[in-house]
């Protein structure tokens, strides 16, 4: 059904209204025999340079310095065109309203440019697969890490957010899964510097993993260039191949000073709480499922097995009533804040951008929170015409704190959700109640006074760069790139703690990453015969990372008030350095004919110090052609089509994230005792033959426009494959080691992108915009070990054939109506009429871990985003909504609250509602019982993760022109935002978006981590 509602939803989000009549707002005053026309940009500010011309004259106009323009009275009633590079060709008629012309941005972006490494080109000029993201057409979601802005823009881009923990790390895939050892997420590229993929936190808490994106301000960012196919990322070589996400910070621009002020305030909310058992429901179930079992076995009172039903209720209360677990540990209203402050400007040589920001947001759990302090400078000087020289600095700072929840013992939602209803959290004398002793379950309330986590981060982001261009055509280019972070986390278990014995523990870990890029690149850009463009570029990068990490514990504490490790009885600690580094040599050459033809190649040789001196090395080539047919004159006729592009790449690119910096090695360690004496040991065996996972891709894609450019359509199709995948293959444990890092396997993935914009209406008071994209992406593991399978994990799983992380268990097949269903030997077992039926997948007769099989896949048929976007007057409306269909989820946390009397643990009202009472009264949800047979690992775990989401709703208003003029101001705007207004889904958790870890072969468990907030903002822009 929710498939339907999502496929019933897309054609919505198409233009149905791209012929509307087009009269542009346009300002008319009677000046002798003229008439003078402003023409405005949406930001109020003048439009330079502007061509208007007049149907059916051969008199051209162009605007001044302040966008005006004069036209001749006699041309009255007379159609006028008004176009600029990068601006839509807007229609209006002499002397026919008294509003502004209003120019936006041209939805083609035929002609805008795109960063394509270590260079840039326009668009209509690419032969690669690139999408663009500008963020002034983003609606402010107070996303906390930055690639978050990418969510459900671009085609072929998979961005989960895993959990709502501020600063929590998101899952970015860019075509497919294309490694099973690596993390699988693309390069980050920030004006120039490699960003590192480690954790920005060192406290692992069950779910919380910092994003390093997540430090730094996207307030800053002036946009995202998503590069895709091998084609475009080719050129980054050994670190493309799962593509290249370019983030380009805002730069200053020629004119006067502009200082601009956003202010965002809200607060955020649960979006959905479980609804569990009552008292009554909870001791009415368990004393059905307690009944049931010990009169399924035979079990009297004083006999081994004999269940007590006194012992699994615990101490009810004489007057109980309902304890509101989860909302002891939830935040009723998390409050949000983000405030950014930039001064920008220029004149011929010198151009500047200067911000200052803050930003602090609440967790939805209680002690959960991210607060981040920014600055960033970013000059370019131009001393004349042959020197560019200009650095682009940024400062850093975070400190997030973190909740035990997820996959941890002391899971905050899991543990509170499970108590028993009636068992309290304190004692009559008002200490806790202790989980284990007087309740069932691990007591919220003291993990959450006596366990402490914070993680700071330090972090400085510097390119320099200078360029010289000679010779008419060629500029050399030399830059250098750094990123220093500095982490410091500190974690404290007070004395009462449940771990630890409940003596005191505190861990206080440091660590140091530098990595620095030297960049000289060479170009040559020149037209010949007006006909033949020649780009050219070669070069040569150095980058090098080292990483030091020291971390010391203290154990047992006198009291509390000790909080430091030199107070502690155990002192333990233990320190690290790592590093490495890559060496590349690259070019490219982009040919193009008669703005019709287009070639490219690149190549890249790379190599890296974590492979042996015989694997090292290696180069990863691409090609790729366009041919522009709209610029045939056979196309002159065709005049429905503005603009036709055919695409076809193919290239190669490679991967090191799956290996360490040193695993070529055999490594050896010390401090291990041999009779007093002390000495060294061998910690992993070596393999000298790795070498780079290699992955090729081929791709063929159209670009269309149509009905004067209101209508622009793309669809790539390509194929990727990856070979030589690293893997931790088993090995004879006579070596000493269970397993060994090896090149082995192949994934495949195939795909189709499709991306639709489109103006619908356009008119002086009112425009509306659409864009959709859409992805259909399958992941296939063409070979690893063989037939087997390798299980990962309880859930997961790796097949040939099958995708990549399947999950993986017993087949849920119906529900046993009466005993003559049940096999004799099940019954022997205790398997009765209310219990599941699984499959007995090889025939045997026995259910068992042969019968295990294809349950479910975590990943989508299609996902995608669209987004609508209306103007009217000074009144402006987006809406933003993000999909994903046909994904599975392992709702791993009902194994504990969907037992149906299996625990003693609480349960979910809807299975106790649904549960199996007699012959025909449920198929699929089983009856209670204190056996564990319908609480395997079973599809009846596994539930569609298909969702529609609303993502950000946000009104703004723009105040009237005339009367910022009065008080001095250029541009006020005020606006209200709701993020995750809500979330159409059949998924029975908090959260379809929800994962208890990233890593793609065991991706899709949902463990109850925190969900993505409902926010409610408010915000005002000045300029």
């Amino acid at each position: 059904m929710l498939k339907k509602t999502i496929l019933f939803c897309l054609p919505l989000a198409i233009p149905f209204s791209l012929y509307a009549k087009e009269y542009h707002a346009t300002t008319y005053n009677v000046i002798q025999s003229f008439y003078k026309l402003q023409v405005m940009d949406e930001y109020n500010q003048p439009v330079v340079n502007a061509m208007l011309e007049v149907e059916g004259y051969s008199l051209v106009f162009f605007t001044d310095e302040n966008g005006m323009v004069e036209l001749p009275k006699t041309l009255q009633g007379k159609n006028f065109y008004v176009s600029l590079d990068g601006y839509i060709t807007i229609h209006g008629i002499v002397g026919f309203n008294t509003d502004l012309v209003l120019l936006e941005d041209n939805i083609n972006q035929l002609d805008e440019i795109v960063v394509v490494g270590y260079g840039d080109s326009k668009r209509k000029n690419l032969t690669s697969s690139i999408g663009k993201v500008k963020t002034k057409n983003i609606s402010p979601r107070n996303v906390s890490s930055a690639n978050q802005l990418l969510q459900g823009q671009v085609a072929g881009v998979n961005l989960t957010t895993a959990n709502g923990t501020p600063g929590s790390r998101s899952r970015v895939s860019i075509r497919g899964i294309s490694s099973i050892n690596g993390d699988n997420e693309p390069l980050y590229v920030i004006d120039g510097i490699p960003i590192s993929k480690s954790n920005a936190s060192y406290n692992y808490s069950g779910e919380f993993v910092q994003d390093p994106l997540s430090l730094i301000n996207p307030s800053d960012i002036e946009s995202m260039d998503v590069l895709k196919d091998a084609a475009a990322t080719a050129i980054y070589g050994s670190r493309g191949a799962n593509g290249v996400i370019i983030i380009n910070t805002k730069q200053g621009k020629k004119g006067k000073l502009k200082f601009s002020f956003s202010q965002l305030t809200g607060l955020s909310t649960m979006p959905k709480k479980m609804n569990l058992l009552s008292s009554d429901q909870y001791i009415n179930l368990q004393n059905e499922a307690v009944n049931n079992y010990n009169q399924d076995f035979g079990y009297i009172p004083g006999k081994p097995g004999y269940i007590d039903i006194n012992k699994v209720l615990g101490k009810v209360p004489e007057n109980y009533t309902d304890i509101g677990w989860q909302d002891l540990i939830i935040r009723n209203a998390a409050t949000t804040t983000q405030t950014d402050f930039s001064v920008s400007g220029g004149n011929e040589k010198v151009k500047t951008y200067n911000s200052i920001g803050y930003a602090y947001q609440e967790g939805l759990i209680n002690k959960s929170s991210l607060k981040r302090y920014s600055l960033r400078s970013n000059v370019n000087y131009k001393p004349n015409d042959k020197f560019d020289l200009g650095f682009n600095i940024a400062g850093n700072f975070t400190q997030s704190s973190s909740i035990p929840n997820g996959d941890q013992g002391t899971a905050l939602f899991q543990r509170s959700l499970e108590q028993r209803p009636y068992d309290s959290p304190y004692l009559a004398n008002g200490d806790y109640s202790v989980g284990g002793k007087d309740i069932l379950r691990h007591n919220a309330l003291i993990i959450l006074d006596k366990d402490h986590t914070d993680d700071k981060n330090y972090q400085s982001l510097i390119n320099l760069y200078g360029a010289y261009h000679f010779l008419n055509g060629f500029t050399f280019k030399t830059s250098y790139n750094s990123e220093l972070r500095i982490g410091h986390g500190a974690r404290r278990q007070e004395i009462g703690h449940p771990y630890n014995g409940g003596l005191g523990w505190i861990n206080d870990s440091r660590n140091t990453r530098y990595s620095q890029a030297f960049d000289n690149v060479l170009s040559y850009e020149k037209t010949l015969f007006d006909v033949f463009n020649v780009n050219a570029m070669i070069g040569h990068s150095y980058f090098s990372d080292k990483y030091t990490f020291n971390t010391v514990t203290g154990r047992e504490f006198p009291a509390n008030d000790f909080k430091h490790i030199n107070a502690a009885t155990i002192v333990t600690g233990s320190s690290s350095m790592s590093e490495y580094a890559i060496e590349s040599y690259f070019g490219r050459l982009n040919l193009g004919f008669d703005d019709k033809y287009l070639v490219s190649a690149t190549i890249r040789r790379d190599g890296s110090s974590k492979f042996n001196k015989d694997y090292r090395y290696d180069y990863f080539p691409s090609v790729s052609a366009g041919w522009i047919f709209s610029s045939e004159k056979f196309m002159n006729n065709v005049n429905f089509i503005n603009f036709g592009k055919l695409r076809a790449s193919w290239g190669k690119t490679g991967n090191q994230d799956g290996i360490g910096n040193y695993d070529y090695f055999a490594l050896a360690q010390g401090g291990y005792n041999y009779n007093g004496t002390t000495g060294l040991s061998i910690t992993s065996i070596g393999n000298k033959n790795l070498k780079w996972e290699v992955n090729t891709q081929s791709d063929i894609g159209i670009d269309l426009s149509f009905l004067s450019n209101r209508l622009n359509f793309t669809y790539d199709f390509f194929i990727k494959e990856s070979k030589d995948l690293l893997y931790n293959v088993p090995i004879l444990q006579t070596s000493g080691f269970s397993n060994m890092t090896q090149n082995i396997g192949k994934l495949r993935n195939v795909g189709h992108e499709f991306t639709i914009s489109s103006i619908n209406i356009s008119n002086p008071n009112f425009t509306w915009t659409t864009n959709l994209n859409l992805s259909l992406i399958k992941n296939e593991v063409k070979s690893l070990l063989g037939d087997g399978v390798v299980t990962i994990g309880n859930w997961n799983a790796i097949i040939e054939g099958q995708p990549l992380g399947v999950f993986y268990g017993y087949e849920h097949q119906g529900i046993y109506q009466t005993v003559d269903q049940i096999p004799t030997n099940l019954y022997n077992q205790g398997v009765r009429p209310g219990d599941i039926i699984y499959a007995d997948i090889n025939g045997d007769g026995q259910i068992n871990s042969s019968d295990r099989t294809v349950i479910g896949n975590s990943q989508p048929d299609f996902f995608g985003g669209f987004t609508n976007t209306f103007k009217y007057k000074n009144f402006d409306m987006s809406i933003f909504a993000t999909f994903s269909v046909g994904n599975d989820i392992v709702s791993n946390w009902r194994t504990g609250l969907d037992h149906l009397g299996g625990t003693d643990y609480n349960n979910i009202a809807s299975s106790y509602n649904d549960r199996w009472t007699g012959p025909g009264t449920s198929n699929w949800v089983p009856r209670a019982t204190k056996g564990s047979w319908n609480t395997k690992n079973s599809s009846y775990y596994i539930e569609d993760g298909s969702y529609l989401r609303l993502k950000n709703l946000t009104v703004g208003y723009t105040l009237p022109e005339a009367l910022l003029q009065k008080i001095g101001f250029e541009n006020i705007r005020v606006f209200a935002t709701v993020n995750n207004l809500f979330t159409i889904t059949n998924y029975s958790g908090y959260d379809p978006e929800a994962a208890s870890g990233t890593n793609a072969a065991s991706f899709g468990i949902d463990n109850l981590v925190t969900p993505q907030p409902r926010s409610f903002l408010l915000g005002i822009t000045i300029n």
